[in-house]
């Protein structure tokens, strides 16, 4: 049961484990359990397919985080950002990030291990 308006949906080919919409409402973010990101341009709440990237990797757990206009999100073992492209910023060998958090620039990272890094 669906209350209020559905304003758009996209139909996916795996679980979605992450989405994430800039502040501004400008960028949305959706990570997939198989690994693969799509990004859209969401203006006047009408997304428009952006792109993709995909994570090759053990376990492709993810998480998004942003602050400003740029996003910061985890596959597996690597953690990443986005503004105008695509930037690996961290790797952790054998080691998965858990859940990230961005506070004033600073990208954290909880592993599965039980650290927390600050990248």
């Amino acid at each position: 049961l669906y209350k209020g308006m559905i304003r758009w949906s996209i139909n996916v080919y795996d679980a979605v484990q992450a989405v994430h919409l800039l502040d501004d409402k400008s960028k949305l973010l959706v990570g997939f359990a198989n690994g693969t990101f799509s990004l859209f341009n969401y203006n006047n709440g009408a997304p428009s397919f952006n792109g993709t990237f995909t994570v090759e990797s053990k376990d492709s757990k993810s998480s998004i985080s942003s602050e400003g206009t740029n996003f910061y999100f985890s596959a597996g073992e690597e953690v990443f950002t986005y503004s105008d492209g695509w930037d690996t910023i961290a790797s952790f060998d054998n080691d998965i990030v858990d859940r990230l958090e961005v506070v004033h620039g600073i990208a954290i990272a909880v592993l599965k291990s039980g650290k927390v890094m600050f990248v």
